[in-house]
C-alpha cells in the first residue's frame, strides 16, 4: 500500500506505511500487509469483517417561533414571550424564548406542580401567563356594538318563476374560453375539441373539473351547468411554508409521501387537508 499525504490543520503531512507479518486469527495463514502506524491488524483482507458504518442522524427541522406563554418577572415589570416544549423527562417542559429556540436544551424548565426552575434552582416569584387568555381579555374589553333600531320594511315582490338552468348559469360565473378550460381541466386542446361534441361531455367534464362542476359547450364558449363556489386559491410552496410554519426541505420531503394529506391537516391552523399537483398545493376541505 503506497504512502498517502494528508492535509492536517493547514500543513501537509506524509504518513508512511510499513510491512507487518502476522497470522490471521480466522484462517490461520501467514499474511504480510502494508499498514499505517497504530493498531496492528488481526485479519487478512479476505477474512476481515465489514466495517460498521455510523447511522445518519436525522435532522429534525424546527419551524418558526410561535409564543404560547409570557414569562413574567416577580414584580411584573417585564414580560418575555416564550414557548413551552416537552422535555424527555415526564411532566417537565422546556421554556424557550426566541433567542434559544434553535438551541439544544433550555436553561429554564417548568413543571405544573413544582414550578419554574433554572437548572436545579427554583425561580421564586416568576410566573407563566397564557397568550390566549390575554387576547380574550382584550376582546371582552371592546364594547359591544349597539343593536340597530328595528325598521319595518315592506316585503319585496317575489319574482316570477325562472328556468332553473338559466338561473344556474346567470348565478354562476362568466363563460370560459377554450384555453381557460384546458388550464382548468389540465388537458390538451385536441382532447377538449374531441370531447365537446360528445353527448357525454357533461359527465367527462365533471371528472376533469377540480370542483366537480359539469360544463356545456355553446357558441364557442364553455358554460358551467351549476354555480361554481369560490374556494381557497392554490398556494405556492413559499405560501404554504408560511402557513405551516415549516421549512422548505421538510415540505418538499413530505409532499411525495402518501401521508401528505394527513400531515398537512395536522400542520394547518384550520385543520384543512392539502394535496400537491403541478408545483402548487390545493386545499381538499377548503
Amino acid at each position: 500500500m503506497p504512502s498517502q499525504t494528508y492535509i492536517v490543520r493547514s500543513h501537509a503531512r506524509t504518513i508512511h506505511t510499513r510491512p507487518i507479518t502476522f497470522v490471521c486469527a480466522k484462517c490461520e495463514q501467514l499474511v504480510t500487509r502494508e499498514c499505517y502506524p497504530g493498531r496492528r491488524p488481526i485479519y487478512c483482507f479476505n477474512c476481515a469483517p465489514p466495517r460498521k458504518r455510523g447511522e445518519l442522524r436525522k435532522i429534525v427541522e424546527r419551524g418558526a417561533f410561535n409564543p404560547t406563554h409570557y414569562l413574567i418577572t416577580p414584580k411584573g415589570e417585564k414580560k418575555t414571550e416564550v414557548c413551552l416544549e416537552k422535555s424527555p423527562q415526564p411532566g417537565w417542559f422546556w421554556v424557550r424564548s426566541a433567542l434559544d429556540w434553535y438551541n439544544g436544551e433550555s436553561i429554564i424548565r417548568f413543571h405544573q406542580e413544582k414550578g419554574l426552575y433554572s437548572d436545579q434552582d427554583l425561580l421564586p416569584g416568576f410566573t407563566l401567563e397564557s397568550v390566549q387568555s390575554e387576547e380574550t381579555e382584550e376582546i371582552m374589553r371592546v364594547k359591544e356594538p349597539k343593536k340597530p333600531d328595528v325598521v319595518m320594511v315592506e316585503k319585496e315582490k317575489m319574482p316570477k318563476k325562472v328556468n332553473t338552468n338559466v338561473a344556474a348559469l346567470s348565478g354562476s360565473t362568466r363563460p370560459y374560453s377554450g384555453r381557460e378550460i384546458c388550464q382548468r381541466f389540465r388537458c390538451g386542446d385536441r382532447l377538449l375539441t374531441n370531447m365537446r361534441s360528445s353527448p357525454e361531455f357533461a359527465k367527462w367534464s365533471t371528472t376533469r373539473d377540480p370542483l366537480g362542476v359539469p360544463w356545456e359547450y355553446k357558441n364557442g364558449s364553455y358554460f358551467p351547468l351549476s354555480p361554481i363556489e369560490e374556494k381557497m386559491k392554490p398556494f405556492s410552496g413559499r405560501q404554504l411554508c408560511q402557513r405551516f410554519h415549516c421549512g422548505d426541505k421538510l415540505l418538499t420531503k413530505m409532499r411525495s409521501s402518501p401521508d401528505f394529506t394527513q400531515w398537512s391537516q395536522s400542520r394547518d391552523p384550520k385543520g384543512i387537508g392539502w394535496e400537491y399537483r403541478g408545483n402548487l398545493y390545493f386545499p381538499i376541505d377548503g
